[in-house]
C-alpha cells in the first residue's frame, strides 16, 4: 500500500518536499527500505500519515469538522434529541394547576391551604426542573470540547 503511494502521489511528493533536503532524504530512505521488503515502524508510518494529512489539506478539513462540531454539537444534535423530555418537565410542573381543579376539597380554608401548598410545590418543581434542564444543556455544550482531538496527534512534524 506504501509502495502504491510512492509509485501514484511521485510528482505530488516531489512537489511538496522542494527545498527540504532532509525530508527528501528520509522519503527515499523509506521508499527503498519498502522496495527492500523491509517493514517500516510505526512511527515513520505515523510520520508518514501525518505529512500526508498536511499535503493533502486532512489537517484543514477535521480542523474544520471539529470547529463545526464544536459550534454546533449541543444546538443541532444533541437538544432536539432532548426536548421533548425538557418540554415534559416542564408539564408535569403545571400539573398541580389540574390537580386543583379536579379535587373536590371541603371547605374553603381547606382550599386556601391546598392551594398555596400546591403553589409552592409547583414552585419548587419549576426551579428543580429548570435547573436540572440548565445543567443538562450546559453538559451538553461542553461535550465539544471533551470531544476534541488531541493536537499532538495531528502535527505531522513530530519525529
Amino acid at each position: 500500500m506504501v509502495s502504491s503511494l510512492f509509485k501514484d502521489c511521485y510528482n505530488f511528493i516531489k512537489a511538496s518536499t522542494r527545498g527540504d533536503k532532509e525530508l527528501r532524504s528520509w522519503l527515499l530512505n523509506l521508499e527503498n527500505s519498502i522496495e527492500e521488503g523491509q517493514e517500516i515502524s510505526d512511527d515513520d508510518t505515523r510520520l508518514l500519515l501525518g505529512y500526508v494529512r498536511e499535503w493533502s489539506g486532512g489537517n484543514l478539513l477535521w480542523k474544520v469538522l471539529r470547529e463545526r462540531i464544536k459550534a454546533d454539537t449541543a444546538r443541532v444534535v444533541i437538544l432536539p434529541a432532548v426536548l421533548q423530555v425538557i418540554n415534559s418537565a416542564r408539564e408535569i410542573s403545571r400539573a398541580p394547576d389540574v390537580l386543583i381543579n379536579t379535587r373536590r376539597i371541603q371547605t374553603l380554608e381547606e382550599v386556601d391551604r391546598q392551594r398555596k401548598y400546591i403553589q409552592e410545590r409547583r414552585e419548587q418543581c419549576k426551579e428543580a426542573i429548570d435547573q436540572v434542564a440548565q445543567r443538562f444543556i450546559n453538559d451538553i455544550k461542553s461535550l465539544p470540547t471533551k470531544l476534541l482531538v488531541p493536537t499532538a496527534l495531528l502535527n505531522p512534524y513530530q519525529r
